[in-house]
């Protein structure tokens, strides 16, 4: 890991506002450009068939009384529609429960710039290593807090999970290298874990308290922490889903990418409610003007980097280098060397 780490950003009223006050935000991958980043696979054959394997008229009865909230979901072809709602409940849970902010261990890369500096037009923001981590800790600190003070309140309490699963759990997020993989990841395992608990559940009703649960979605979330942690994964559900949200495929290599990843949750809110979550405190070390930015933003991002009393640089192209490369150089001296010019 560097010490230094890059953030492409366009030039929008959001990215120079999130700049000037020092904000570092974070967005479900929903929002991401790859619709197959923190996605999996999985053998539908094997999880249909298990799930017929104890959808019987019982469980079928279970499952209508549990999800009536959904509208009649159940009322036909129950072990389709249960099938579904699985997968798409857990793709929504994967793709939703956590935020992630995208970086890169390079400043000067072309196509970095094109895909995420808007062309050139935009600007890359450098931090400081390890302040970045001081306030991902500190972001991680207040999810546990607010989860140990959530289950003091009965209506808010989480059953059957307590304070050191969450700070295991907690222990899979933070800033991390992406590894590049030819595949995504198989969770065939993780969706059966998933399935067996819930088979577990819907046999044993009468001794289990459905109250607890507001809605087939709540119900679903609990059947997912557990089978996080069920036995049949040799590896462990928590570090699966910890390579989902540090692995791409190897076509994004270019990118040299880094993350800060943490649960989207905070405050009191629930799991998957928001679309970004921000950390607070992250100052910049350095801005870096891309080459095509007009003279209004260039001039707009000299000013803000005064005031912050933090260096400007401009990328350059040298073409004297055959392919040419992009370098950072000082807006000072680029100003001065300007004025030579024209003098």
């Amino acid at each position: 890991m560097k010490d230094r780490l890059y953030r492409y950003r366009g030039f929008t009223e959001y990215s120079v506002l999130a700049f000037l006050l020092d904000d570092f935000f974070l967005s479900v991958p929903e929002k991401f450009n790859d619709p197959y980043d923190v996605s999996f696979v999985f053998n539908e054959g094997v999880v249909r068939d298990y799930i017929e394997s104890f959808l019987d008229e019982k469980t079928k009865s279970t499952i209508d009384i549990l999800l009536s909230s959904e509208t009649g979901f159940f009322k036909s072809n129950t072990k389709d529609n249960f099938f579904d709602f699985v997968l798409s409940q857990l793709m929504f849970s994967v793709r939703r429960g956590c935020a992630i902010a995208c970086l890169s261990s390079s400043m000067s890369d072309e196509v970095m710039w094109a895909h995420y500096g808007e062309s050139g037009k935009g600007f890359v923001i450098e931090y400081d290593y390890g302040i970045l981590t001081e306030r991902v800790d500190f972001s991680k600190d207040n999810v546990y807090n607010n989860f140990v003070e959530t289950q003091s309140i009965p209506r808010l309490r989480v059953p059957d999970v307590t304070l050191e699963e969450i700070r295991k759990d907690l222990d899979n997020y933070g800033i991390g290298d992406v590894e590049y993989e030819n595949e995504l990841n198989d969770f065939t395992s993780v969706v059966l874990d998933m399935c067996d608990f819930m088979k577990f559940v819907l046999t044993q009703e009468e001794s289990f308290d459905f109250s607890e649960f507001e809605s087939a979605k709540e119900l679903y979330k609990f059947f997912l922490k557990k089978a996080v942690t069920h036995k049949r994964n040799p590896v462990g559900g928590l570090k699966q889903l910890r390579s989902l949200y540090y692995r791409k495929l190897k076509k994004w290599k270019y990118e040299e990418e880094i993350r800060v990843v943490l649960p989207n949750k905070m405050d009191h809110g629930k799991l998957g409610e928001f679309d970004f979550i921000k950390i607070t405190k992250v100052p910049a070390k350095a801005v870096y003007a891309g080459e095509y930015i007009s003279s209004y933003n260039l001039m707009l991002l000299k000013s803000l980097c005064e005031e912050k009393n933090i260096p400007l640089f401009k990328m350059v192209s040298n073409y004297s280098k055959n392919p040419p490369v992009l370098e950072a150089i000082n807006i000072e001296k680029l100003i001065l060397k300007e004025n030579l010019h024209h003098s």
